[in-house]
């Protein structure tokens, strides 16, 4: 196996996931904290993030809907109010810390992969990795919908995406119609091809093209492992 002239090893991590899933934000922070551990602990390892589609609720509709009332419906009152807190408590260990609000509203979250995928063709993982964040803290702690184009675009601007052409994406109904069906495709493709059950789920990929997958909001610590793991086995396989 050849190993990069410049000593680095790239690894690949796709972020399986939905805009709307909380643990996806809170899993968010999670991994970015362990590849910070991981530069210094590994220098030579670079780790580039790009964000894969997946739905929750593949037949949400389209009209805003009172998120909280959602959850009620789906989980109970009880249930409910045991998410809220616990949620409240785990965003508020993290680094920056999260701070969950259960008011506003809850859309179909196809729109919102529309630009997260548009954004990486367009402009690169770096900068989709930036709409994210600004999405998801619009959505989980601004109480802002996921469904509305202006917030889709002041999420791409604000992480340094062209707005304007983001607005003209989001409102043509031939990329509506088009990259709409190219990512659910895409978000079948990952679910059979991963066996993603929920989300968060992570693929690591090695420059030598293998992949290793982790389910879910996984701690700090337990991120750092997997990628060293991977690392590891990367540098195993180089030397065969």
């Amino acid at each position: 196996m050849d190993v990069p002239c410049d000593g680095k090893i790239r690894l690949v991590v796709t972020v399986i996931s939905d805009t709307v899933c909380p643990w996806c934000f809170l899993g968010k922070r999670r991994l970015e904290a362990a590849i910070k551990s991981l530069r210094l602990d590994e220098p030579t390892v670079e780790c580039q993030l790009t964000w894969a589609p997946y739905f929750l609720t593949p037949g949400r509709p389209l009209q805003p809907r009172n998120k909280l009332e959602g959850y009620t419906r789906r989980l109970g009152k009880e249930r409910t109010a045991a998410m809220v807190a616990e949620m409240s408590h785990l965003g508020a260990e993290e680094s920056p810390p999260i701070r969950f609000s259960y008011g506003g509203t809850i859309a179909n979250s196809m729109d919102s992969h529309r630009l997260l995928d548009w954004v990486l063709k367009e402009h690169g993982p770096e900068v989709q990795g930036r709409v994210v964040e600004h999405l998801s803290r619009k959505y989980f702690e601004q109480e802002r919908c996921i469904g509305d184009h202006r917030v889709l675009v002041e999420a791409a601007e604000e992480a340094g995406a062209n707005g304007l052409a983001a607005a003209e994406m989001l409102g043509d109904p031939v990329d509506v119609a088009q990259r709409g069906a190219d990512i659910q495709e895409q978000a079948r493709h990952l679910v059979e091809r991963y066996n993603v059950t929920g989300v968060p789920h992570y693929v690591i990929s090695t420059p030598g093209g293998t992949s290793y997958s982790i389910p879910g909001a996984q701690d700090a610590s337990v991120f750092l492992r997997s990628l060293k793991r991977v690392v590891q086995l990367y540098q195993k396989d180089a030397k065969l």
